[in-house]
């Protein structure tokens, strides 16, 4: 179960669209936490990622609050066979397998132990840094649409909502170039409460 109850934006987008600088923007607002791109944060942890400094300087491990956060979550089994088995799981939470997610309840459900694993993290930031909105700048629409399948979210968060099969998590879409999709979350509208997407083509427009 959800120990603190909190709202989750989640930012879908391609590479190099802006999702940092949002994020690190929205961090500023009291009560906000902008996490990063989560996905990447068990490989992070074992050094098998491209970002394993914490913006904060630290090495992630070292940091006072993703040291925490990992510890908490280490106290649940064994951190090195999570991270193997996340790794495991996250080749078919990929962006092109985001249909497949969403319309197959057997994707959804093989996929089960990777949606409590990133929902134990999102429980132990929240706790942690007191947030009352946790940003995640994962990008993948993939795991947005996960995200969905997961009764300990809807539970929380759906209402009304969850009888018609939707989650009210809202999901920010963001695309850099001008020749780009200019929202890449419009599959997910039929599937989701709030869905906004949009082109920045000048940093002014942040």
């Amino acid at each position: 179960m959800i120990k603190k109850n909190f709202s989750l934006l989640y930012i879908v987008g391609w590479c190099r669209s802006g999702s940092t600088i949002v994020g690190n923007l929205l961090n500023e607002v009291n009560g906000f936490f902008h996490a990063g791109e989560l996905h990447y944060l068990w490989r992070n942890t074992k050094g098998l990622g491209s970002n394993t400094v914490c913006g904060c300087g630290a090495e992630i491990t070292r940091c006072s609050v993703w040291s925490e956060v990992i510890g908490r979550l280490g106290l649940r089994g064994d951190w090195s066979r999570v991270v193997s088995e996340v790794i495991d799981m996250q080749k078919m939470c990929r962006t092109r397998h985001t249909w497949q997610i969403l319309r197959s309840p057997e994707k959804r459900k093989k996929l089960e132990s990777y949606t409590e694993a990133y929902l134990d993290v999102c429980d132990a930031i929240a706790e942690i840094t007191g947030s009352r909105v946790l940003i995640d700048g994962g990008k993948f629409a993939s795991e947005a649409a996960l995200l969905r399948s997961s009764g300990r979210v809807s539970a929380q968060q759906n209402g009304e909502l969850k009888g018609r099969g939707m989650l009210k998590v809202p999901l920010l879409a963001l695309g850099s170039d001008q020749g780009s999709i200019a929202d890449i979350a419009t599959p997910l509208r039929a599937f989701f409460a709030d869905v906004q997407g949009r082109t920045i083509t000048h940093r002014s427009e942040i």
